[in-house]
């Protein structure tokens, strides 16, 4: 039996599961992949043990496979796959020496599978929680040293592209793991911590992934969250930058409330009014950047028309008496102005939004032109 090929016992281990195990068939690819990997690894340390009992160590099976595979398979689901691979070496056995040396193995890969997942499950080994919280703490400081991230990668990290963090209710159930299973399925690791009782997850995409999957990882996480809007910072590059996008979902998470955003997932970057009145300071130099700098320098008198507009309460022809120009010429303007902000003056909640932007942006303009009087004696 020893000269059979593992590569070929784990194609048929895989064709089996896929007809026996019903969980089998629903999983992605990626992870499917690492299965192989893992069963081929199986019978390769299987194989050894025949030539020489005792000398196979059965934690070689799983050591293929990275930490997500382990959080994303049930140990459960990983012995029921076992169980599949020790029917096929069962089929192929011609001796009763070998029947005995498959049952003594089979049973020492169970015992490795239930220590590795232990070891898991209580924050040791493969990943420390305490470490994954050190980091989630560290990130609402400031960027990521060099050394930390060195460390999480050190315990199986392996999220190198572009970062995005989430924060929201923690689920009725506790079980924080399905936020990584779903991550790992999109193509991301995560790190995930709490916060003020909040649930605090940062997703950095895999090697072999682009930025433009963020969308899917940030739907997938959303599912992991517990009831109530999940609130998501901007994309940054990497992992030592999620500070920025951390900070960002905690302050829409303090504000999410008072909106008038009813989605599931809510951006930070739609909530910039509401996070500037709760005295955010990032938030205003965005609304200001994004919504009153464009108007005030384009070539066209956009900031006096969006000004007339949103004081006259939206109304065409008021703003075009007090600018003296057609009505035609303010609805022009409004979509030029809509055009380089990216925000509709004629849509409340965007009208909303340039109005703060106006009067912060007028204000600021006002004070740099303005030296400040020495206060008196």
């Amino acid at each position: 039996m020893s000269d059979l090929d593992p590569g070929a016992l784990a194609d048929e281990a895989m064709a089996r599961a896929e007809r026996t195990l019903p969980w089998f068939g629903e999983i992605p690819d990626r992870r499917r992949e690492h299965l192989h990997l893992v069963t081929k690894a199986g019978f390769v340390s299987f194989f050894a043990h025949l030539r020489a009992p005792g000398t196979a160590d059965p934690m070689d099976m799983f050591a293929v496979a990275p930490r997500e595979l382990v959080r994303s398979v049930t140990l459960q689901q990983t012995l029921q796959l076992m169980r599949v691979t020790s029917s096929l070496v069962e089929e192929n056995i011609e001796t009763p020496q070998d029947l005995e040396a498959s049952v003594v193995f089979s049973r020492q890969l169970a015992f490795a599978a239930a220590e590795l997942y232990a070891q898991v499950g209580d924050g040791t080994g493969l990943w420390e929680h305490r470490l994954e919280q050190f980091v989630i703490d560290a990130s609402h400081k400031g960027a990521l040293t060099d050394s930390l991230i060195a460390r999480i990668r050190s315990v199986g990290w392996r999220g190198d592209g572009a970062a995005v963090a989430a924060c929201g209710e923690m689920p009725e159930s506790g079980d924080t793991d399905i936020v990584r299973r779903r991550a790992w399925n999109a193509g991301a690791d995560v790190l995930v911590g709490t916060s003020s009782g909040r649930l605090i997850v940062i997703a950095a995409l895999v090697e072999g992934h682009e930025a433009d999957e963020l969308q899917a990882v940030i739907a997938a996480l959303a599912d992991g969250f517990g009831a109530g809007p999940v609130v998501v910072g901007p994309v940054v590059d990497t992992i030592s930058s999620a500070w920025q996008s951390l900070v960002a979902a905690n302050a829409g998470a303090d504000v999410v409330g008072a909106s008038d955003q009813d989605a599931r997932v809510v951006y930070a970057a739609d909530l910039l009014p509401e996070r500037v009145l709760a005295g955010d300071p990032l938030a205003r130099r965005d609304l200001i950047n994004r919504a009153y700098r464009p108007l005030r320098d384009s070539r066209q008198p956009l900031l006096q028309t969006v000004r007339r507009f949103v004081e006259a309460g939206g109304a065409v022809e008021t703003a075009a008496r007090k600018l003296d120009v057609h009505p035609n010429t303010v609805r022009y303007r409004l979509k030029r102005a809509a055009e380089v902000t990216g925000f509709d003056p004629t849509a409340a909640r965007d009208a909303f939004v340039l109005q703060c932007a106006l009067r912060l942006g007028l204000m600021e303009d006002a004070a740099a032109v303005t030296p400040r009087q020495p206060a008196a004696r």
